[in-house]
C-alpha cells in the first residue's frame, strides 16, 4: 500500500464518519419534531399544526445536510481539502443538457417502477400523505411542499454529495467520484424501490458537476427533476377523476422523455464542435479549477479505488440506509 491508497482510505474513512454524522443529525431532529409535533397537535388547529410541521421539517432537512460539511473540515483540519466550486458556470446548450438529463432520468424512473412493481404494494405511505396535505382547500401547503421537494433538496443534497462527496473524491479520478458519489446519494434516500433511480440521477448530476465545474448546473437539473414529480403530484391530489389523472400524468412522462431524447440527439450533434465553458457569472466563494485537476488523477493500487472506498464508516453508513429502507418496506406493507 502506497501513500496515495492510505490517503485515499483516510479521506474515505472521514467522509463515512460525515454521513454518519448526517443520519444521527437528521433521525434525531425528526424524531424531535415528531415528538413536538403530537404535543402542539392537540392544541393547535390544524392549519396551524401543519405550518409548524412543514416548516420546521424544511429547515431540520436543510440543516442535517449542511452541518456535515464543517463537520468533515474539522476532521481535516491539518489535511488539505478539495475546495467545493462555488463559481456559476452555465456550459453553452446547458438548457439542451436539462431537457435531456431530465428526460433520461424520467427514463429510468419508469423502467425502475417497472422493476419493483410485483414487490410493491399498491400505494405509498409518504406518497399518499403529500397527496392528502395538498389537496383543494390546502393552498398554503401546495407552497410549504413545493419548498420540501423543489427548492430545499436540491440546494442541500448537492451541496453535500455533489461538492463535499464527488469534489474529494475527484482527485483519484472523474470514474471513482462519481460512481461513489452516486452510490452513496442512493443509499442517503433509505429506500430500497427507488435505489436505480436515484443511483441513476446521481450519476448524471455528478457528470454534469464534472463538466461544468460548478455545484450551479446539476442543483438546477435535480430542481427541474423535482419540480416535474411536483407537479404529477398536484395533478394527482387536485384532478378528482383518477383515471383522467392517470392518463395526464403517462401524458406528461412521454412528453418528458421525448424531449429528453430530441435534446439527447441534438447534443451529440453539437457535440462535433469544440465548445467551451461560458462562465456567466462569478460568485465571491469558491475557485474556479483547472482542467488540469481533472484529467491527472492520483493513481491508487490495482483495486484500492473500489477496496478503499468501503471504509468502515461508509460501510456501517450503507447498512443503516439499507436497515432503514428494509424498515420503511415493512411499515408501508404492515399498513
Amino acid at each position: 500500500m502506497n501513500a496515495y491508497d492510505k490517503q485515499y482510505k483516510a479521506l474515505t474513512l472521514r467522509l463515512g464518519f460525515a454521513l454518519l454524522f448526517w443520519f444521527v443529525l437528521l433521525q434525531g431532529s425528526m424524531t424531535v419534531l415528531s415528538i413536538a409535533d403530537l404535543a402542539l397537535a392537540s392544541v393547535l388547529p390544524e392549519k396551524i399544526s401543519n405550518l409548524f410541521y412543514w416548516g420546521f421539517y424544511n429547515v431540520f432537512y436543510f440543516a442535517s445536510f449542511m452541518l456535515p460539511v464543517p463537520i468533515f473540515m474539522l476532521m481535516s483540519k491539518k489535511i488539505p481539502t478539495q475546495p467545493m466550486f462555488f463559481d456559476l458556470r452555465l456550459p453553452r446548450h446547458f438548457l439542451l443538457s436539462c431537457v435531456a438529463g431530465v428526460g433520461m432520468i424520467t427514463a429510468v424512473g419508469q423502467i425502475n417502477s417497472l422493476l419493483v412493481a410485483p414487490f410493491m404494494g399498491e400505494s405509498n405511505e409518504s406518497t399518499e400523505m403529500l397527496l392528502e396535505l395538498i389537496k383543494p382547500g390546502n393552498g398554503y401547503m401546495v407552497v410549504l411542499v413545493f419548498v420540501m421537494l423543489v427548492i430545499v433538496p436540491p440546494i442541500c443534497e448537492e451541496f453535500l454529495f455533489r461538492g463535499l462527496v464527488l469534489g474529494n473524491l475527484l482527485p483519484y479520478g472523474k470514474g471513482v467520484a462519481i460512481v461513489g458519489s452516486a452510490l452513496m446519494f442512493a443509499a442517503m434516500h433509505q429506500s430500497y424501490p427507488q435505489f436505480l433511480y436515484t443511483a441513476m440521477a446521481g450519476v448524471l448530476l455528478g457528470i454534469l458537476y464534472v463538466k461544468s465545474r460548478s455545484i450551479w448546473p446539476p442543483t438546477i437539473l435535480h430542481m427541474l427533476n423535482n419540480l416535474v414529480s411536483f407537479v404529477q403530484m398536484v395533478i394527482m391530489a387536485r384532478v378528482s377523476d383518477e383515471m383522467l389523472a392517470n392518463r395526464i400524468m403517462i401524458a406528461m412522462n412521454l412528453l418528458v422523455m421525448f424531449a429528453g431524447l430530441v435534446a439527447f440527439a441534438i447534443l451529440v450533434l453539437l457535440s462535433k464542435r469544440k465548445e467551451k465553458v461560458q462562465e456567466i457569472a462569478v460568485s465571491a466563494f469558491g475557485t474556479t479549477p483547472e482542467k488540469e485537476h481533472f484529467e491527472q488523477p492520483i493513481k491508487l493500487s490495482d483495486g484500492m479505488a473500489v477496496k478503499g472506498f468501503f471504509s468502515p464508516s461508509i460501510a456501517v453508513f450503507i447498512c443503516l440506509s439499507i436497515v432503514m429502507a428494509v424498515f420503511s418496506l415493512i411499515m408501508e406493507h404492515v399498513a
